[in-house]
């Protein structure tokens, strides 16, 4: 591969900041370190209420590294992740898409290895990751994580009703794949468990197998929850899960009909069965009877689900922690 092919890839790097304004600075610093050339970059904040767009725009008018294409936004006000993936790809560019949270930190040769990765693919793959090292609030370093998809090399079914895929703090995606597919339409949905799904439909999926990001464990999305301390609270916790695994598969199934993929049936009867655990979860269960189609797999993961919400209910009175 010669320099002249290598710099042939437009790329876009996105950075995504949200209320960041403690670790802005050194992500936007580690982003404009890049080493590859072809590069445009979109640093974009959500409406922040805090320093954090000030931050952005500071560090970036400071930096003497700031000598390619870079553009520093702010949403009128905050639309989500979501919303603000597809904002970003529309506006974005490059053939290919590198994006960043506005808490972790890519090392310099991150987007050149990206690329790499993406030309030796033949331009075949739609989304390209690494492993990273995870990082808490102070930069100490608490070890390597690699991806799902990769311990357990996934084939296509396993992908499509997987929860755990790549890293999203490590995802490169092209332009093309998310104008084939448009707009992610489900709000409640993982921009990660989406596109990776979209680029498995398309083609080959290439991994990096090196740490391209040090990934802040303890913050942001990553953020550890304390475990709740009485029903309604166990409950709400199973629900919000259920709410997030419904929108995935209901954006994915969607995908997969645009193209035309009927080889992912399973989608259909996981995506009823969470909406089963949706309805049960808060308490309507007519509802969820009206799914059941009596399916056993349908009716196995209704029964189920009556199952752990009368034994949690047991455990708490047991505790009186109602």
């Amino acid at each position: 591969m010669n320099i002249n092919d290598h710099n042939s890839v437009r790329v876009t790097f996105i950075l995504l900041a949200f209320n960041q304004e403690a670790f802005i600075e050194e992500a936007c610093l580690s982003a404009l370190s890049q080493t590859y050339e072809n590069i445009e970059f979109i640093f974009s904040d959500d409406k922040s209420s805090d320093r954090t767009f000030e931050l952005m725009q500071s560090t970036v008018n400071e930096s003497r590294a700031a000598d390619r294409p870079v553009q520093v936004r702010q949403n009128p006000e905050n639309i989500g992740l979501i919303e603000h993936i597809n904002l970003l790809c529309e506006i974005a560019t490059g053939e290919l898409i590198v994006v960043a949270a506005g808490d972790d930190i890519s090392i310099p040769s991150r987007t050149e290895q990206l690329v790499d990765a993406y030309l030796k693919s033949d331009r075949k793959a739609n989304s390209i990751h690494s492993s990273v090292i995870m990082v808490d609030e102070t930069g100490k370093e608490l070890g390597l994580l690699e991806p799902r998809i990769i311990k357990n090399k996934m084939d296509l079914i396993d992908i499509s009703l997987s929860t755990q895929l790549l890293i999203g703090a490590t995802h490169a995606w092209t332009k093309n794949m998310f104008e084939k597919f448009g707009p992610i339409k489900e709000k409640g949905s993982y921009e990660d468990l989406v596109i990776a799904f979209r680029s498995a439909l398309l083609g080959p999926i290439s991994y990096v197998n090196a740490p391209l990001v040090y990934y802040r464990v303890g913050s942001g999305m990553s953020a550890y929850k304390k475990l709740p301390k009485n029903f309604a609270g166990a409950v709400n916790t199973r629900l919000k899960t259920a709410h997030i695994v419904a929108a995935v598969y209901g954006q994915r199934l969607r995908d997969a009909r645009k193209i035309g993929r009927t080889d992912v049936a399973q989608l259909e009867t996981a995506l009823i069965q969470t909406k089963i655990k949706t309805a049960i979860y808060s308490g309507q269960y007519a509802d969820a009877i009206k799914l059941l189609n009596w399916q056993p797999a349908v009716l196995a993961s209704f029964i189920k689900t009556m199952g752990i919400i009368f034994f949690t209910k047991i455990r708490f009175l047991i505790t009186n922690e109602t």
